[in-house]
Formats: C-alpha cells, structure tokens, sequence
C-alpha cells in the first residue's frame, strides 16, 4: 500500500512564510520517487493578512487550497455556538474570496479546518454538505488510546462521527459523502540510553509538543519517529499539519525540509494533498497500481495575469489595510458580508417556521385519527354488549 504523507499548513500566506513555501515546494525540486510529480501541501488558508496572489502561486505548481474561514475569530465560543448562517458566511464567504482574489476555481476548494479545531454540534458539517466539500479536516484523534494503538484512516461521515472528537461540542448526525481526514495524535518522546524511547507529551499538531526541538536533528529525528509509527504499523494516511510560525526559528525550518527530503528518498512514500488522500480512500489500490490523480510537473510558479495592491485605510486614517489580489481593486475591503449572513438566518429561519408549521399539521392529523379510531373502537364495543344483551 502506498504510504500518504500529507504536509498542511494554517492561517495567512504572505511575505512572512512564502519565501519558505516556494523553497519547499518549488516546481522540480523536490518529487515523489515513484511517480516523479512534484510534492504538494494543502493550505488551510484564511483570509486575515493573506496575499492572494501567493494563494494563486501556490496553486498554479499543484498545491491544494482549503478553507479555515475569514475571520479567524478568537473566541472558542464563537465558533461553538455558529449557526448555519455564519459557518456559510465564513466558509462559503472564503471560497468566494478565493474564486475572486487569487483566481482559485471554486470546484478546487473542497476541504475545511474550522479554527480551534471547534467544528461546532452540526452546523459546521451541515454547511460542508449542503455546498459540495469533500472533507473535513478538525477532529483530533489519539490512537495509542485504541485496543490496536494502529493510527486512523480517514473515513466516511455517512454514519456520523465513529470516535469522540476530542473538543467539548461535537457534531451529531450522518453527512453522506463527506469523509473526516483526523489528526492523528503526534507524540514527543526521548530516547532513553538503550535505544527506546519514553514519551514525553502528545499534542495535536507537531508544532504543539513541548520541548520543542531546538535544533534540526531534533527536528527531523522527532517527525522521522512519529512517521514510522504508520510506515512501519498499517500505513494510515502521515499527517504533517503545522502553522508555519513553527518554522521561523531556522533550526526547526532546516529539520523539517532534512525530513522531506528523506521521505522523498523512498519508493513506497508519497507526499500530496489531502485531497488526493481522500479521493484515493474512496478507491483504493495496491502500491503498483496506484496513478497519483493530480500530478503536477510544473517546472516554475505561474504568477496573476495582474497584481493588484490595494489600501483600505479606516475612518480615522490612523492604520491602513492592503489586499493584494489577482483583480482590480474593490470599493470595500472584503470580508465577511453580514448581509449574507442575515439572509441566510432569514431563510433558516423561514424554513424552521415552515417546517414547525408542518410538524404541528401532522402532530394534528395524527390526534384526529387516533380520536376518530378511538370512537370507532367504542361504537364497536357498545355494539357488541347490546348484541350480547339481547
């Protein structure tokens, strides 16, 4: 079976990490062994400080761009209690921004990560269904907790959620032809003198552990460790979901690419998008028959037709916001549209009532017929006793 590596990253794309992605992923550098198509990551990008022109660099050489909403908000409490409309707003509202500012094709757009990780109860994955997303990727699970202690494979939503997904809200209900691609937990450990190791803290993404590595044979000896716990057990799908502040620090940057490359030195190993992971789940194969669907030998980044800077300053003059896109400058910085927000509460709202009329004409007609079954029933009875009677 082909052993998956998925390498994601969170948040903005701009100068302060692009000079790292285009090292990364620069078209020709580096390809997968087997197949020769360059490797690819999958940005979960939003839309706060993001250059959409680097969005479309990213994918123009064979990238993947998801969603991880507009705002960003930092309150848990607003991502728990989001209802349909605003998961809309923010999901929905950044695939448009994607389509429009960086040229993104909205059929490219079919993963999300909500912020926090804080999917909500059902809303979030209501939304996903209703506007054709392949999956999602925010439910942390922790393996070594299975009787098996063997990683996750990403899954199916059609009978709902199988595991607890590791925050307080999570989402009830079946979402036929969605899948949830997990984070597996990662774990930091040390080696002990005889060669084992003790585990020291696990953590949902890499870049959460503590002690962080600190220089980059830690780094890659830490990534290396966590990988062989899927190559060497039931080669579950490798995720590498990161923000990319974790790499500033110049050691960690240098492990991490040591690390890739390594992986790339493999026959058997395959660094792509989640989206390639998914597709192949609903289809899998043996390590020889397996075609990459998406295989990009791009040999340098295709820029916008057009770079567009645009400045926003606010009321007071006082800080200014820019939008760097692939189209003319708007009127108004764009974000999230609370007018999109208020018609889709009106139309849930609209349906809600529809759907409460409909449920109280039912309940009524249910009672009518068992009242008029019930009279029935004692017309018979009567019947009977003065037939009996007589």
């Amino acid at each position: 079976m082909p052993q998956f590596v998925m390498l994601t990253f969170d948040d903005a794309v701009n100068e302060q990490n692009m000079d790292f992605y285009r090292e990364l992923l620069a078209p020709g550098r580096r390809r997968n062994r087997a197949n020769g198509c360059n490797v690819a990551a999958t940005f979960f990008v939003s839309a706060g400080y993001t250059d959409y022109s680097f969005v479309h660099e990213l994918h123009s050489a064979g990238s993947e761009i998801a969603l991880h909403s507009i705002t960003h908000h930092n309150s848990l409490i607003y991502w728990r209690a989001l209802d349909m409309a605003g998961w809309e707003a923010e999901f929905v509202g950044e695939r448009h921004l994607m389509r429009d500012y960086a040229l993104i094709p909205e059929r490219d757009m079919v993963g999300a990560r909500a912020p926090y990780l804080e999917i909500g109860l059902g809303d979030g994955y209501t939304m996903m269904r209703k506007h054709g997303f392949l999956y999602d990727s925010s439910v942390v699970l922790d393996y070594i907790r299975k009787p098996s202690k063997l990683p996750f494979f990403p899954y199916t939503l059609d009978y709902g959620l199988q595991t607890d997904c590791g925050v307080e809200s999570c989402p009830g209900g079946r979402h036929r032809g969605m899948w949830l691609v997990p984070l597996n937990t990662f774990y930091m450990t040390a080696r002990r003198d005889d060669g084992s190791r003790v585990q020291q803290s696990a953590c949902a993404m890499p870049d959460a552990c503590a002690p962080m590595p600190s220089t980059a044979e830690d780094t890659a000896d830490y990534l290396r460790s966590n990988f062989e716990s899927f190559y060497h057990t039931n080669r579950a799908p490798f995720p590498v979901f990161i923000h990319s502040t974790w790499l500033s620090d110049r050691e960690r940057r240098r492990g991490y690419l040591s690390f890739v490359d390594w992986l790339l030195t493999k026959d058997d190993v395959f660094v792509v998008t989640v989206e390639e992971v998914v597709r192949f789940m609903r289809n899998p194969k043996p390590l020889g028959e397996y075609a990459q669907a998406k295989c990009s030998r791009a040999t340098y980044f295709r820029r916008c037709p057009e770079i567009h800077t645009c400045p926003f300053p606010d009321a007071s003059n006082v800080q200014t916001k820019f939008l760097v896109g692939c189209k003319p400058c708007p009127d108004k910085y764009p974000w999230l549209q609370e007018d999109t927000v208020r018609a889709a509460k009106m139309e849930r709202s609209n349906t809600d009532a529809a759907e409460q009329s409909f449920s109280a004409t039912y309940v009524f007609l249910c009672c009518s017929v068992l009242v008029v079954c019930a009279c029935v029933l004692v017309t018979r009875l009567l019947r009977r006793r003065k037939v009996h009677h007589f």
